[in-house]
């Protein structure tokens, strides 16, 4: 329907009002004659309805023909804008003017929006596409998108795939990162795979695939001790060397200690607030608040409002800065509400504990006590954990 009020819009019609006795004959001679009418209304002794402009003399000479009065009430469309503003060729100048820019600044890029994956850093990327050329104000072709993509493939080895769509003056970059081969598990066949322990402890668990084993479960062990040994003695009295690969699960110990001050500083925000505009334009940055930056302490936040013509984002940024002045205040907390935060800060460390592979808390013993103006909180974990690490020995000359 959008469509067709368009095109009506832009070809003309006008709105009539036909007076007769028997006005409904009229739509009669109007439909035998071809004529598209729409909005169609009777009323008492009169009908109106709308008709194109390019029907419109037809529709007036059908209706004198029949005898009827044909007047045109109201008048719509481009051809009726042209013929009002005619003289004033300032207007049309100026129309075709706002056109031609927007169409030429729709080719611009007027915001940058980064999709990254965990490990790249969003402002990393941002820095490197700037280093290509590409930021705010960049004049986009096709060509142009698929060799940025392809520069930046180049220059960072950690993006795997990227793409760059445009959405009207919007980019949006989406990456994903590499996945590193993992470490080839082929052997060398002049050194010797072992495991060793990485804590001390009490083993719980064993499961060897390669080599032989060097602890019984129960067994109390150091850190760095040997836990399997990639030396295979066969029953034939010989030996073979291997690259161990093995399970080891121990029991182990962790003390943690968390503290927190008795008394603190907080920082406050007081009434006193200053606020400053300033109009962006290619780079460009017009004050509209005629001060400087405040003196002392203050906490300043920035929001930027980019302007828009017909949805479309102009390179004009209207940025405002907001100056609010802080002051410290001293707070002495309760052991009650010092508990509590530690308590929090205790259960947040343990949610990362176990998000670790093969780490299991089994049970905890937790203390409070004050030492030099500061709350502790201390909790000795009793862990259940894999405590394998490879560790290659050389056996004779590698060259």
């Amino acid at each position: 329907m959008f469509i067709v009020n368009f095109f009506r819009w832009l070809f003309g019609y006008a709105e009539f009002c036909l007076k007769s006795n028997f006005p409904e004959r009229y739509l009669n001679i109007a439909f035998k004659n071809g004529l598209h009418l729409w909005k169609t209304k009777g009323e008492k002794e009169s009908l109106k309805g709308c008709v194109k402009i390019k029907e419109l003399n037809e529709a007036m000479r059908l209706a004198q023909k029949a005898g009827m009065e044909f007047e045109i009430t109201r008048e719509h469309g481009l051809p009726y804008l042209c013929r009002r503003y005619r003289k004033r060729a300032g207007l049309l100048a100026g129309l075709i003017f706002g056109a031609a820019l927007s169409c030429i600044l729709s080719r611009f890029i007027w915001n940058i929006e980064i999709h990254a994956p965990d490990g790249i850093n969003e402002y990393e990327i941002r820095n490197e596409l700037k280093q290509l050329g590409f930021s705010e104000g960049f004049y986009y072709t096709f060509d142009s998108i698929v060799d940025l993509r392809h520069k930046l493939l180049i220059m960072d080895n950690r993006i795997s795939w990227m793409s760059i769509n445009i959405f009207g003056t919007n980019a949006v970059v989406e990456l994903s990162d590499r996945d590193y081969p993992i470490e080839s598990d082929k052997t060398d066949s002049n050194r010797i795979g072992n495991i060793i322990s990485d804590v001390d402890g009490t083993i719980t668990g064993i499961s060897v695939s390669k080599g032989s084993a060097a602890v019984k479960i129960g067994e109390g062990i150091r850190k760095g001790q040997l836990l399997v040994s990639g030396i295979i003695e066969y029953n034939d009295g010989t030996a073979g060397f291997s690259d161990s690969s093995a399970h080891i699960k121990a029991k182990t110990s962790e003390a943690v200690v968390f503290r927190l001050p008795m008394n603190s500083k907080c920082i406050i925000k007081s009434d006193n607030a200053i606020t400053k505009r300033s109009l962006s334009f290619f780079n460009i940055n017009i004050p509209l608040t005629l001060c400087g930056d405040p003196m002392g302490s203050f906490f300043r936040e920035i929001t930027k409002k980019q302007a828009e013509l017909f949805g479309q984002g102009l390179p004009i940024f209207i940025k405002e800065e907001q100056w609010e002045e802080i002051g410290e205040k001293d707070i002495d907390k309760t052991e009650e509400k010092l508990k509590n935060i530690l308590n929090k800060r205790q259960l947040m460390y343990e949610y990362f504990l176990t998000l670790e592979d093969n780490r299991k808390i089994i049970k905890r013993k937790k203390s409070f006590s004050k030492s030099n103006g500061t709350y502790e909180l201390k909790v000795l974990y009793e862990l259940e954990e894999e405590i394998g690490k490879k560790q290659y020995v050389m056996t004779g000359d590698s060259g």
